[in-house]
Formats: structure tokens, sequence, C-alpha cells
């Protein structure tokens, strides 16, 4: 396989939990998944239900801006599996992030497990609480690998990504619901180990991590929408023994507690066992 990213690379993302890639993709191809997203939040209204998510105060939203986009807080798969484009990045073995992601997992057979658009609005997209994305998974993956690409640059002001190294090894921590957060979340006060680092991204740039490194973002609090966009790559062999494991549990921080996964309908466990699998394709 044509390697995109250095041994070096990889060594850092095994023991700190994320890696930061420049200029994975360039601004021809930026624009046009930013152009195909504005298309498909122009025809919102004529999309299945659970297309997209919206802020609270949508309706608000609306009152000072024209734009569509600016109205949503999450464009969701069934959405953007309208863009063939869209699909032809993510769903291709012959695509960059999928390329690197494979190094990152080493295996060069994957399966998409998530794809979505995170489009901070203007002056109010929310907080994402501090949290592992595997806590709040319903599949178990030993080494799933997220690739977080930024579609705008990010900020202090508008809700630039924060990691925390090393916290991968740390386990699935506790995660809890707490008063006025938009889903459960880690209390990052509980770990004064917690060393926070913020990522700031141009637009093509992708931070990959692990399914239990602790990541946030802050309310975007500028004049201009933030857009994210998230895809999560499992290798097929980690899918496989995901998907016959019918109740993992893994040890948290603390010996004595254990946490389970959210549990798995059958329609989620035929959506993942559908979802076509990516040959990574040696380089030219």
């Amino acid at each position: 396989m044509n390697e995109k990213i250095t041994e070096s690379e990889v060594g850092f993302y095994r023991e700190n939990g994320y890696l930061l890639v420049k200029g994975v993709y360039g601004p021809e191809a930026v624009d046009k998944m930013r152009s195909e997203l504005a298309g498909l939040a122009a025809i919102q209204d004529e999309l299945e239900p659970g297309s997209f998510v919206y802020e609270d105060n949508h309706e608000e939203i609306k009152k000072h801006s024209d734009n569509p986009l600016d109205w949503i807080r999450k464009v969701d798969y069934p959405a953007m599996s309208r863009s063939a484009y869209l699909m032809e990045i993510f769903r291709s073995g012959d695509s960059d992030i999928a390329r690197i992601s494979a190094q990152l997992i080493g295996e060069q057979r994957l399966r998409l497990i998530f794809l979505s658009t995170f489009a901070k609005p203007p002056r109010s997209g929310s907080e994402i609480p501090w949290h592992q994305d595997q806590a709040l998974w319903d599949l178990w993956m030993r080494n799933g690998v997220s690739g977080w690409m930024a579609l705008s640059k990010t900020t202090d002001e508008n809700g630039v990504l924060q990691v925390v190294p090393k916290s991968h090894t740390w386990g699935i921590v506790q995660h809890r619901q707490y008063p006025g957060k938009i889903h459960e979340s880690i209390n990052l006060a509980d770990y004064p180990q917690a060393k926070p680092v913020k990522v700031y991204m141009d637009p093509g740039d992708v931070v990959f991590f692990g399914g239990r490194t602790f990541h946030f973002s802050d309310p975007n609090r500028s004049d201009h929408r933030r857009l994210g966009m998230p895809v999560v790559y499992a290798g097929e062999s980690d899918l496989q023994e995901g998907l016959a494991c019918s109740e993992w549990v893994e040890t948290k921080t603390q010996p004595e507690v254990k946490v389970a996964p959210l549990p798995m309908s059958a329609d989620r466990r035929k959506w993942y066992s559908n979802q076509p699998a990516l040959e990574v394709h040696n380089g030219a």
C-alpha cells in the first residue's frame, strides 16, 4: 500500500491517541464538498426524516440568515448518501482519508461505520461536551478510527476541536447525563492528569483519533458557521468481532466500575453488516 503518512506519524497516533494531518484535501475538493452540503441543505424539506438535526433555536436562526446550511447543526448520513461526490470520497478505497485510516488501523479492508457533518451555526452552534466516542457507540470496536475533516478554519471563537493526548489508554470512563449537555459526557475535572490540546485546522486538514480519545468543542460564538465532517472506519476483522459481541464490557478508570454498550437494534446491526467493504488500493 502506498503510504500517505510516515511510520513516525503512525507511532505518534498510537502513543497519543490522535494525529493531525495537514492538507489531506485541497481547496477545489473542499469547495466541492461545501457545495454538495449546501445543495443538500437547500432541499432539506424533501429528504427523509433523520437527515438533519437542528439547534433548539433554529427558527430564530432563520431570521438572521437566508442560507439553509446555517439553520442546521448536523447533516446526517441519509442526506449525505444522496451525494455521489461525497460517497466517492468516503466509500472508496482510493481516497486519501481511507488510506490514512487503513494505515492507522493496520488493515487494508475497511468498513464505513459513521459519516456526518457538524455544522455549528454562527453565534449559536452548541458545545459538544467532553466524551469518548466508544462510550456512546452501540458497536464495540478495538481499533476504529475517526477522521474529522475541517471544511472551515477552526478558531477559539468558532469551536476548535480539543483532544486529551494519551486518554485512549485510560479505558472507557464514566459518562453521565449532566444538565444542559446534549449527550452523556465526562466531567474533565475528575481527571487531573488530563492536559487538553487545541487542534487548530485549516480547510482540508484531517485530525484522526480513536474511539477512546477524550475530545470536545466549545460553542460557536463567531459570525460564521464552522463545518467539520467526521467519518469513522473499522477494519473488517474489527467489525466482525464487534458484531459477534452481544454484550461487551470494558473496565473504566475506576476498576470496580464497568461500562456496557448501548443496545444495538436489529436495524443498526443490518446497517453495519450491509456497508460495503472498502479495499484500500496501492497508490500509483
